[in-house]
């Protein structure tokens, strides 16, 4: 009795506080807005392959994992694995080969 009094108790405070009707989590949306959002996945789903066609971008880069046991598509976090664009330049060095002496220069 006190958990069915709690939990309607909650959904009219909710119902209050947000401006609508209370609606249980499980309950599916409405038919009209299951068709909106069809309509709204189809449309983001026609421009990215516009947006794709436009910029001649065949496939897209499958994205980074955490997962070790996939090798193939692991996050690089170890320094040492790290390929040669990764060196710097010293930044106390001239274009032309010439060290940075004075903070004048």
């Amino acid at each position: 009795m006190k958990r069915t009094t709690y939990l309607l108790l909650t959904t009219a405070l909710s119902a209050a506080l947000l401006g609508g009707p209370a609606v249980a989590a499980d309950t599916p949306p409405p038919p009209a807005q299951n068709a909106d959002r069809a309509a709204a996945a189809a449309a983001s789903q026609a421009d990215h392959a516009r947006t794709m066609a436009m910029l001649h971008i065949a496939k897209l880069r499958p994205a980074l994992g955490a997962n070790p046991e996939k090798p193939d598509n692991v996050v690089n976090f170890d320094e040492a694995k790290a390929g040669p664009l990764s060196k710097l330049p010293d930044p106390l060095t001239f274009d032309n080969g010439a060290k940075v002496t004075t903070p004048a220069m």
